[in-house]
This record gives C-alpha cells, sequence and structure tokens, in this order.
C-alpha cells in the first residue's frame, strides 16, 4: 500500500475510504482503528482484522480534504496511512 493515496469524489457524493492492510500485516490482525477526517464529513467506519473504512460525505468543490487512518495490531504494532481527496462539482 503507498504511503498517501490520491483520489477525486464529486462535492455531493458520498465515499467510502477503504484501506487495506493485508500486504503489511502477516499474521498480525488489527486490534483497534482511529481516523482522523479534514475538510469532508465523516461517517460511518468499519474495520475487520486486515482493512480499515471510513465514510465521507460533503466538502467544498476545489479544495482538498485529507483522510488519516491509524491502526494498533494485536502485536501492538501503530501504523499509519493517509489519503488526500480532491473535492470537485
Amino acid at each position: 500500500m503507498p504511503d498517501a493515496l490520491t483520489m477525486t469524489k464529486v462535492v455531493g457524493a458520498t465515499l467510502d475510504v477503504r484501506f487495506d492492510w493485508s500486504a503489511l500485516l502477516g499474521s498480525d490482525t488489527i486490534a483497534s482503528v482511529a481516523w482522523s477526517v479534514s475538510g469532508v464529513t465523516a461517517g460511518a467506519t468499519a474495520n475487520t482484522t486486515t482493512t480499515a473504512t471510513q465514510r465521507i460525505s460533503g466538502g467544498s468543490a476545489g479544495t482538498t480534504a485529507t483522510v488519516k487512518c491509524t491502526v494498533t495490531t494485536d502485536r501492538k504494532s501503530t501504523r499509519l496511512n493517509s489519503s488526500h481527496i480532491l473535492l470537485s462539482r
């Protein structure tokens, strides 16, 4: 998984931002997930033992939102990834 992903979202749309951590986890699993969202409205979250998902909506056209995901694994390792979302009309 790249360190940061860039996506595009239409302002009126809802988007699920999903991080798949399976390639980095090996036999470890996700124990907890923390999210930091700016520039859009954060909605529901969900996670499995290898993925984390944050639903986002809203925002202002022509701006960039940021969604950061921090996971802590069963073995107490912490990993961070982020996505930059370009907001369009």
